[in-house]
């Protein structure tokens, strides 16, 4: 049977080179896909585990110098800790080109466990240089740099270029990086920053507890924990983004999987005469499965060898061109483990021999006699096998139905259920599909008799129902594979541009830099004609019962006073005390828990609220009536006239940077619209990564589409010939080959888009954590859907009449 079977290989060169394309292609778009998204997790991990290597814990330090030093003196001396230091970062504001103070960062490390790389120059070595990531700010030039409650300012010089931190390569954040001897020549004494202690990582519990143990009101958090925290802020909760993009990589190994299935049934059928004259001339059906098994193992071996270092490198050149697709994540060393393409190859066979044996049992177990007058593939099929092929479709889709319904899970377990509920309802879909519609399109061939050409397309779907339901059932898989991806990626789209628009914030703040902000500056700023709204709430310093050094400062800013200069949500509600994501409060009380502060030594009980802004706020009616003032505004909160969305330098900031400026008071100023735009950029990143998984699932649906009609078309010749010698012109022929195809892709395509994009919908809410009318988000996505169910029509028909034409030539 090893010698039939390459036998059958050398006399099927056509039939074969087809199967063993759709294999290959199967194989290096599955390892592409894969190779592309462990590679980019893998860079955007090593991003943010960069400035961590062997850190076993990360200590938050605050306060003034006395505080900081005892946090460092506890830390550092922990048994088993063999490095420690201490990354200060400071919010400074630097003098911009128009005059205009700028909110940027200040930062310094320890010498010894620097680890950005000096692209240009070199590091900062006294308080009067500095270095940056932008690589425009030419060497040499001078920066001046005001430091808040300072009535002067600091020129630095520019000495060196150095490597961008993970936060202002992805988030675009502003960073002026200095010598921690510039921290000491300034005066800046206390401040806020991060301590960095190296250990074991056997010992990184013990260190954690203990630091915990003597220091309980600070912050501490394992070296991989505060990772995780912050890769997180890339793409929020990039762990969901990341476990989609590894299930999208199984469904695209899933759809592979159907397109080697779909091919294998069209080969199969059309050897049942084969193999009635192979059992006529004693043959077992045992010999037939190994001869079977032999072909598909061989096509399998070879198509795996061929197709995984294809894919790798298809992934690689994606990734040497991903800042051309606007992937600003760095994609160069695209790459997958030998172990794992050993394993996509095996499963290439495993998945080969497996559609192979099922496809060809219908051929080995029919009787020789019908086997040998047959003239069709399949010939027309048996009603058991159509109801065996509704029964499992509709199984499949009550237990992806069931288990969407049933399972409550949350985080990358619900993500995980919504994906595998999808696939198993699209998989059901593909069953019934190809089950039904065949028998359906036949159903209505007779009512066609008046039209002799539509009514033999339409019957050829009737005379073969396996091949016909090959067709449609790659084409449902396909079309439901890309409307999915499509659907998925426009809910996440809406849900990270609202997230731009609000953050709870104001589109400008302006900051004195000492002391309280002039009254007169505030008025002029409210009266600028760009300005929209303006608010200039008092700060009270919030510290923990019992402690006299204040925990975090709060402005005083009910939710009704902030809805007119704060995007999304602002100000806090009644009763309420709003931590920002960057409190050193919060820990000591959950979301919405009743939480009792100190507010100038009295105590006060709020409602604690966790906020995704900046700001703390607190209720106005906490605060205590001690007969004194509250302290004076030193901050003013903004919103200008237009979208929430505009250029970073819009006349509206212009106009206020020109009262700043006439005013000549010394004060900072901050925007968000470069922030906003960063997650817009975010957005486009995630996008662009998707619409690369988008091509390679058209990649994935177009070859197996390809290879069924290719198979299908060629193994009509007999039919072709017989029509044409009762005078059946090639032109009819090729309009009854349209309408066959036209019968079957646009009611496979329909369903294929509308349960993708359901199943897309579906498993994007379950990933941002949002709710959404399933209908709307289809009828937001109708014009790309009809796109799709037109290119499917379209490239069908191309695919089948092409391949008409040119057997119509071999004829």
């Amino acid at each position: 049977m090893i010698r039939v079977a390459l036998a059958q290989l050398r006399r099927r060169p056509g039939r074969y080179i087809s199967l063993f394309f759709a294999i290959a292609v199967a194989v290096a778009l599955t390892v592409a896909t894969a190779a592309i998204s462990l590679s980019l997790q893998h860079t955007v991990n090593n991003l943010f585990a960069k400035p961590y290597q062997d850190t076993a814990a990360v200590v938050m330090v605050r306060g003034n110098q006395d505080d900081i030093q005892r946090t460092i003196d506890v830390s550092c001396t922990q048994p088993g800790v063999t490095d420690c230091s201490y990354d200060r970062l400071l919010q400074v504001a630097m003098r911009g080109e128009s005059g205009v103070y700028q909110s940027v960062f200040l930062q310094a490390i320890d010498e010894h466990m620097q680890w950005r790389e000096v692209e240009a120059g070199q590091l900062p070595v006294g308080p009067g240089e500095a270095a940056t990531a932008d690589p425009t700010v030419p060497l040499g030039s001078q920066a001046s740099v005001a430091v808040p409650g300072q009535a002067y300012d600091h020129v630095v010089t520019i000495v060196g270029h150095v490597e961008p931190s993970a936060r202002e390569r992805l988030m675009g954040a502003d960073t002026l990086f200095v010598s921690p001897a510039a921290f000491v020549d300034w005066g800046i004494g206390g401040g806020a920053g991060e301590l960095r202690v190296a250990a074991p990582a056997e010992q990184a519990t013990t260190i954690v507890d203990n630091i915990k143990q003597q220091l309980p009101d600070t912050q501490v958090v394992a070296g991989k924990a505060w990772i995780k925290d912050q890769a997180n802020q890339y793409l929020g909760s990039r762990d969901r983004y990341f476990l989609l993009l590894q299930l999208f990589t199984l469904t695209v190994a899933a759809v592979a999987a159907l397109v080697i299935v779909s091919a294998f049934s069209v080969v199969a059928g059309s050897r049942r005469r084969e193999f009635a004259l192979l059992k006529s001339i004693g043959a077992t059906r045992t010999q037939l499965y190994g001869s079977v098994s032999t072909e598909a193992i061989l096509l399998g071996l070879i198509g795996g060898v061929i197709g995984a270092p294809a894919g790798l490198w298809l992934a690689g050149i994606a990734g040497r061109n991903a800042d051309k697709l606007g992937i600003r994540v760095p994609l160069e060393n695209v790459h997958l483990d030998p172990v794992a393409m050993v394993l996509v190859g095996i499963a290439g066979v495993l998945v080969t021999v497996a559609a192979a044996l099922p496809a060809a049992r219908g051929a080995i177990r029919s009787d020789v006699v019908s086997s040998l007058t047959a003239n069709a593939a399949n010939g027309r099929g048996s009603a058991a096998a159509t109801t065996a092929g509704i029964i499992v479709g509709v199984l499949l889709m009550v237990c992806g139905i069931g288990a969407n319904t049933v399972f409550s899970f949350s985080g990358q377990k619900a993500i995980a259920v919504a994906v595998g509920a999808g696939a198993l309802i699209i998989l059901g879909l593909v069953f019934i599909v190809a089950a039904l519609l065949p028998r359906l399109v036949a159903l209505v061939a007779p009512l066609a008799r008046a039209l002799p050409t539509v009514q033999i397309g339409l019957a050829f779907v009737g005379r073969q129902l396996g091949r016909a339901g090959a067709i449609a059932g790659i084409i449902v898989a396909g079309t439901a594979l890309i409307a999915s991806v499509l659907a998925g990626q426009s809910t996440i789209s809406e849900h990270l541009n609202a997230k731009a628009q609000g953050q709870s914030s104001s589109d400008v703040t302006v900051s004195s830099l000492e002391g309280p902000l002039p009254e007169e500056l505030i008025g002029q700023l409210a009266a600028t004609p760009t300005v929209g709204s303006l608010v200039a709430p008092s700060v009270v310093p919030v510290s923990l019962p019992g402690n006299d050094r204040p925990a975090d400062k709060a402005y005083v800013l009910s939710r009704d006073e902030a809805a007119a200069s704060f995007r999304g949500t602002g100000g806090a509600l009644p009763g309420e005390l709003v931590l920002s994501k960057y409190s050193s409060l919060r820990g000591k009380a959950k979301d919405g828990d009743t939480f009792t502060i100190e507010i100038m030594r009295t105590p006060v009980t709020a409602t604690v609220r966790y906020s995704e802004g900046t700001n703390t706020f607190i209720d106005p009616a906490l605060i205590p009536d001690l007969g004194v003032p509250l302290p004076p505004a030193t901050t003013a909160f903004m919103q200008l006239e237009g979208p929430a969305v505009q250029a970073a330098n819009n006349e509206g900031l212009r106009a206020v940077e020109d009262t700043i400026r006439a005013n000549g008071a010394r004060v900072s100023l901050a925007e968000r619209f470069t922030a906003r735009q960063d997650i817009l950029d975010s957005t486009d990143r995630i996008l662009t990564l998707s619409t690369l998984m988008t091509v390679i699932a058209a990649l994935v649906a177009a070859v197996g589409v390809t290879n069924t009609v290719i198979l299908a078309v060629r193994e009509r010749a007999r039919d072709h010939q017989l029509l044409r010698s009762v005078g059946m012109t090639r032109g009819k022929l090729s309009a009854a080959l349209l309408v066959e195809l036209t019968a079957l892709s646009l009611p496979s395509s329909l369903i294929g888009v509308l349960a993708g994009g359901v199943v897309g919908h579906s498993v994007a809410t379950t990933v941002t954590g949002t709710n959404g009318s399933t209908a709307s988000a289809l009828a937001q996505s109708a014009t790309l859907f009809a796109a799709v169910v037109a290119i499917a029509i379209v490239g069908v028909a191309t695919i089948g009449l092409f391949v008409s034409l040119l057997r119509h030539r071999e004829d």
